[in-house]
């Protein structure tokens, strides 16, 4: 819990037991948990916590880009503690959602900003699939 507190403390927020566990959760997992998967773990811990306060520590986690949040049509908000660039992929049966990595994104940013003009300073790339468990199933 030790470099949590001092993420917080280096974002300027004032430091709870209960905010760093819920940086803690999203820290400790590859899932990209939801909202409420975070509440149920921190709930774990933190038995009186509310489902609010997990709303709000995270919507301010992600203003203070301590995570970032991946918008995925038709489903509710998920959550990445890993906020450098990169792409990922959901899957559109069971919802899994993971990492991409090894992944170039300076050829897919100077390309669009040769195009539009901007400076673009943030994306988010999401690929839709069936993953390997799902696959299978689809294919009978």
């Amino acid at each position: 819990m030790y470099h949590s507190e001092k993420m917080l403390r280096e974002k300027g927020i004032k430091v709870t037991p209960q905010r760093a566990a819920i940086l803690d959760v999203l820290r400790d997992t590859r899932e990209h948990p939801g909202v409420e998967v975070i509440y149920q773990r921190v709930k774990k811990q933190f038995p009186s916590i509310s489902l609010a306060t997990v709303y709000k520590t995270v919507e301010l986690f992600v203003r203070s880009n301590l995570i970032q949040e991946l918008c995925l049509t038709g489903d509710v908000s998920r959550y990445d503690a890993r906020v450098e660039s990169h792409p990922h992929v959901a899957c559109m049966n069971c919802g899994k959602v993971e990492d991409i990595d090894n992944f170039d994104m300076e050829y897919i940013i100077e390309p669009a900003e040769q195009a539009t003009g901007y400076k673009i300073l943030k994306e988010e790339i999401m690929y839709f699939g069936y993953c390997g468990d799902c696959k299978g199933v689809m294919d009978n």
